[in-house]
C-alpha cells in the first residue's frame, strides 16, 4: 500500500510505503529541511528583468529613476576625471554606461559600451578609461525610483580630440 505525501512548501507529490513511527519522525524532519532548501526563493534584488528608467508600469505610473541632483550630480561626479583625461586614444568616439539599479535604487551592476567615431567597438586608453569611469559610476549614490521596479539608467560620454567633451 502506498501513501500520498505533499510538500507543504512547493506542493510536490510523493508516493511512499508506510513506515514505523520512529522512522516517520526522522524522515519528516529530513523532508522538512530538504523542502526549505529545495523550495527556497533565493532571488536577489539584482536578478531578472530591468526596465528602462523612463518607462511606465501597466497602469501608466512612470518608474522615473533619477539621481538626487540629476544631471548636475552626474557631471560633478565625473568632473575630476574629465579634467585629468586629456590624451584619450582613440581621439574620438562614444562611451555609454548602463547602470542596473534594484527596485530601491541600489546599484546592482553595470555594462559599458565603447565605440569609435565610426561606431566600431574600441577600447579607449586600452581599457583604462573604462575602469576609471566604471569606478565613479558604481559609486553614485542617492538614486530614487517612483515605483519598486528594477530599472537601468544610461550615462553617455562623447570623446572629441582626446578629451571627454559631453556627459549626458
Amino acid at each position: 500500500k502506498l501513501i500520498r505525501t505533499v510538500c507543504p512548501f512547493c506542493s510536490l507529490l510523493f508516493l511512499c510505503k508506510p513506515l514505523p513511527t520512529i522512522m516517520k519522525k526522522n524522515i519528516a524532519v529530513i523532508f522538512i529541511l530538504l523542502s526549505f532548501i529545495s523550495c527556497a526563493d533565493d532571488n536577489t534584488d539584482c536578478e531578472g528583468y530591468f526596465a528602462p528608467y523612463w518607462t511606465t508600469e501597466m497602469l501608466g505610473k512612470p518608474h522615473n529613476t533619477k539621481l538626487k541632483g540629476e544631471n548636475y550630480a552626474i557631471r560633478k561626479a565625473f568632473s575630476e576625471l574629465k579634467k585629468l583625461e586629456t590624451e584619450i586614444q582613440p581621439k574620438n568616439g562614444f562611451i555609454t554606461i548602463k547602470l542596473h539599479l534594484d527596485k530601491y535604487g541600489g546599484f546592482c551592476k553595470q555594462e559599458i559600451f565603447e565605440l569609435n567615431s565610426e561606431y566600431q567597438n574600441v577600447n579607449f586608453n586600452n581599457g583604462d578609461l573604462v575602469k576609471k569611469l566604471g569606478s565613479v559610476s558604481s559609486n553614485l549614490k542617492s538614486w530614487s525610483n517612483d515605483t519598486e521596479t528594477q530599472t537601468y539608467y544610461l550615462i553617455n560620454f562623447t570623446i572629441k580630440n582626446g578629451k571627454i567633451e559631453e556627459i549626458f
